[in-house]
């Protein structure tokens, strides 16, 4: 993978707010729209369950785990300023 992928829902308001952060910082990056296909809701799917040490507390609290950023080296980091980085 050569730039940035965004793993997240077109529908939540935290997925939206990074890619306009991403975005106004010129990032250039992918969108993974985990509502829209299952192909893409199989790659979270995947980064999830071989990510306990970030998925673990999210699952705990009841959350999704979205936006997910997958860093040009192959990195999980839900850290946008990592990913701006």
């Amino acid at each position: 993978m050569s730039k940035l992928q965004v793993v997240g829902s077109h529908t939540c308001k935290d997925t939206l707010y990074a890619m306009n952060v991403l975005t106004s910082k010129g990032v250039d990056f992918d969108f993974v729209d985990i509502s829209s296909n299952l192909t893409d809701l199989k790659v979270y799917l995947r980064i999830r369950d071989s990510h306990p040490e970030l998925y673990d507390a999210v699952r705990a609290n009841g959350g999704v785990g979205i936006p997910a950023f997958v860093l040009a080296d192959g990195t999980v980091t839900m850290d946008m300023e990592k990913a701006l980085a």
